[in-house]
């Protein structure tokens, strides 16, 4: 097994099926031995291919050592978390599929006493499993199976029973039959009968969207990401996040609202004119959470769609909640999703532009060329982490790389004039390698230099 499979945030079960029980194990020792606490532990599944195999694996290699096992089934991932928080259990694993690897693998997440292990963490668990440790009980563990779908679907519609008068078409596209199948069951329980539900619809593929309704929801990534479609695009995140930030404001004042390096400036001075504060973090689920926990703030997102709501929730990223947030807001207002979108201040923006380098040395001259650049102006923020990012007194640049060769490009202002001054000097950095005609409006492709 090559270790590379023991990543940052998971572990890839690109493995013999064999050494599934022997990683079962590691997990076991790494229980008991770093954390005193560990009694009983949640394993919870997607339906992917071999996800099922894994969880018994998993679960006979957890019960041998002495554990005892809660056997979730199949759920999505928000339902591992809600576990954790509602359960007398202290450790969880949960096994779902990497859409980033060509093999389409499985990966196991491992969550200690409600946060996830990484890092360092997860380099103990590999050195354990390389070197065949193995915590020895005279006592089997217990292996239950108790599917907790129903009594997150109960809790949810408890809290929002009222949006059975929720008079606006809604329709739900879901990347799964476990999301699809607990979607349906919430709003039936609720009782509200003008939900569409649907298998999902890649993102990209906006032809397929109904848009002969009020709202287009789409429920990503195990339903952790909530993406949200109207007139033919992808609402910004920025935009939720600011919807959301002007509710939780209202009934939080001079709170903390936390998000992104990578999330847009009219955030900032939306946040700063309802008289609260704002953190940015960088894009990472851990920066994310630990920042909300030490601010005890009551929300906090990503450019991605992950929204994490601490106010009369439990601080994770839930798709499904995050939906039913925006609902709740909408049934509030007696308002569009359009119109409420209309009382934001109006920033322009060019999409993302992506620029394939051909190799990692001309990418770094073209950020390095990109930090020299702006440098040199006045009257001016220039930050470093997590990329580029200059705050002009004309608008907003960024500039990040994405991968060894891969480059990308953002540019806002409040003016169209100020938008084509960032546009420019993105230009000017970029003129001996670029087309200038990449650097329109309209572009959100990758791109090849010259």
């Amino acid at each position: 097994m090559h270790s590379s499979i023991f990543r940052k945030y998971d572990i890839n079960c690109n493995i013999f099926q064999e050494e599934i029980y022997t990683l079962g194990q590691a997990f076991a020792y790494y229980f008991t031995r770093y954390s005193d606490s560990v009694k009983t532990v949640i394993i919870g599944r997607d339906n992917c291919k071999n996800s099922a195999f894994i969880e018994q694996e998993l679960s006979r290699a957890l019960t041998d050592t002495g554990l005892n096992v809660i056997i979730l089934g199949a759920c999505t991932n928000p339902i591992i978390h809600f576990s954790l928080n509602i359960l007398p259990v202290q450790a969880s694993l949960m096994i779902t599929s990497s859409s980033t690897q060509l093999n389409n693998s499985n990966i196991i997440k491992i969550y200690l006493n409600k946060e996830l292990v990484w890092g360092k963490e997860i380099e103990l668990i590999s050195n354990i499993f390389y070197n065949q440790k193995i915590y020895k009980s005279f006592i089997k563990g217990s292996e239950k199976h108790h599917s907790m779908v129903e009594r997150y679907i109960d809790w949810l519609a408890h809290k929002f029973n009222y949006l059975q008068d929720f008079n606006q078409k809604i329709n739900i596209n879901c990347s799964s039959d476990i999301p699809q199948n607990i979607v349906s069951d919430l709003f039936q329980k609720i009782k509200l009968n003008t939900i569409k539900i649907a298998s999902e619809t890649d993102q990209d593929n906006l032809q397929s969207i109904d848009y002969n309704v009020d709202l287009n929801l789409s429920l990503k990534n195990s339903c952790k990401r909530l993406i949200v479609h109207a007139d033919n695009s992808i609402i910004d995140s920025d935009k939720l996040i600011a919807i959301y930030s002007k509710d939780i404001i209202n009934k939080n004042p001079n709170t903390t609202i936390i998000y992104d390096t990578e999330c847009s400036l009219f955030l900032d001075e939306l946040i700063t004119n309802l008289k609260a504060n704002y953190k940015r973090v960088n894009n990472s689920t851990i920066d994310i959470t630990d920042e909300m926990k030490s601010l005890n703030s009551p929300f906090a997102a990503d450019s991605t769609g992950q929204f994490y709501f601490q106010d009369n929730y439990f601080g994770y990223s839930d798709a499904l909640y995050s939906a039913l947030r925006l609902m709740d807001i909408l049934y509030k207002n007696q308002k569009n999703l359009e119109y409420l979108l209309l009382e934001l201040p109006h920033f322009y923006n060019i999409p993302e532009i992506k620029i394939d380098c051909n190799s990692k040395d001309i990418a770094d001259k073209l950020i390095e060329n990109t930090y020299r650049f702006f440098a040199a102006k006045t009257d001016i923020t220039l930050s470093k982490n997590n990329g580029i990012q200059a705050i002009l007194p004309y608008g907003n640049a960024k500039l990040k790389s994405l991968n060894n060769s891969i480059i990308s490009i953002k540019c806002e202002s409040k003016t169209l004039e100020g938008l084509e001054k960032v546009k420019n000097d993105f230009i000017n950095i970029f003129r001996d390698h670029i087309d200038s005609k990449i650097l329109t409006s309209n572009i959100n492709q990758l791109n090849k230099l010259n």
